[in-house]
């Protein structure tokens, strides 16, 4: 982080104006959506559990629940996936993280053999 901006190839966060970027392309994102992509700027690559979201952006445990964390990741992943080179990705039972989208790629499975017809000669 250099003078409260973080910068993650196009995303561009910015902590003094409460500003996202991504390429040209400014974000308008509510306190707590800013507030929880920072978290995960601030973590990149690695995987965040929810309670240290929870922690981390409301502050208190008791405040947030899983449902309104999860709530919040739905809609910031709205907000920056269309254009931004990073994703959130979900981590069942161990939290959440942002990575590259290109690290996430669908699995290769390998191509069904053909069925060769046997020739009428």
């Amino acid at each position: 982080m250099k003078n409260g901006t973080i910068r993650l190839g196009n995303l561009v966060i910015d902590a003094n104006t409460y500003e996202v970027r991504v390429g040209d392309r400014l974000v308008m994102l509510p306190h707590l959506q800013f507030k929880l992509l920072s978290c995960f700027a601030a973590h990149s690559n690695q995987i965040i559990s929810s309670e240290q979201l929870i922690r981390e952006v409301w502050g208190q445990r008791d405040v947030a629940t899983n449902e309104k964390l999860r709530i919040q990741i739905y809609r910031l992943r709205l907000a920056i996936q269309t254009s931004a080179p990073w994703t959130i990705r979900t981590v069942p039972k161990r939290g959440y993280g942002l990575v590259k989208s290109a690290s996430i790629r669908p699995s290769k499975r390998p191509a069904k053999a053909r069925r060769h017809s046997p020739s009428l000669a």
